[in-house]
C-alpha cells in the first residue's frame, strides 16, 4: 500500500471514530449528534475499505468528511470542546488527503512495465 493510501485510510479511521465520539458526547438540540455519530461510524466503515485496498472507498471517505463538517457547523454551534475541534480540523484534513489518495495510480510506472522492453533491431 501507498504512504499516501495508508495515511488516508489511518486518518479516515481516526476521523471517523473521534467524529463519532465527540458528536455522540455533545449536547446539540435536533438529532445532530445522532447524526453526526452515524456519519462517524460510515467512516470507519469507509477506511476499513480503504485498509482492503477499494479505491473508491477513499472518495466515499472524502465525501463523507465533508458531510460531518457541514453537519457538524450547523448542529454544534459557537461553543465547541477541544474534542470537536479536534474532529474537524481531521475531518478537513482527511478530505484533500483522501482525495489525493483516490487520485494516486495503482498501476505499474512507465519504467516499470513489462512491455516497455528495449528493441534490439
Amino acid at each position: 500500500m501507498k504512504p499516501v493510501k495508508l495515511a488516508a485510510s489511518v486518518l479516515a479511521l481516526v476521523t471517523g471514530v473521534l467524529g463519532a465520539f465527540a458528536s455522540y458526547t455533545s449536547a446539540a438540540p435536533g438529532g445532530t449528534p445522532q447524526v453526526l455519530t452515524a456519519f462517524g461510524a460510515i467512516l470507519v466503515v469507509f477506511s476499513l475499505g480503504c485498509f482492503y485496498g477499494a479505491n473508491i472507498a477513499f472518495a466515499g471517505s472524502a465525501i463523507v468528511s465533508g458531510l460531518m463538517l457541514v453537519f457538524s457547523a450547523l448542529g454544534w454551534g459557537d461553543g465547541l470542546s477541544p474534542v470537536q475541534w479536534a474532529a474537524l480540523v481531521l475531518a478537513a484534513i482527511n478530505i484533500p488527503l483522501s482525495l489525493m489518495a483516490f487520485r494516486s495510480s495503482t498501476g505499474l510506472s512507465e519504467q516499470a512495465n513489462p512491455m516497455n522492453l528495449p528493441v534490439f533491431g
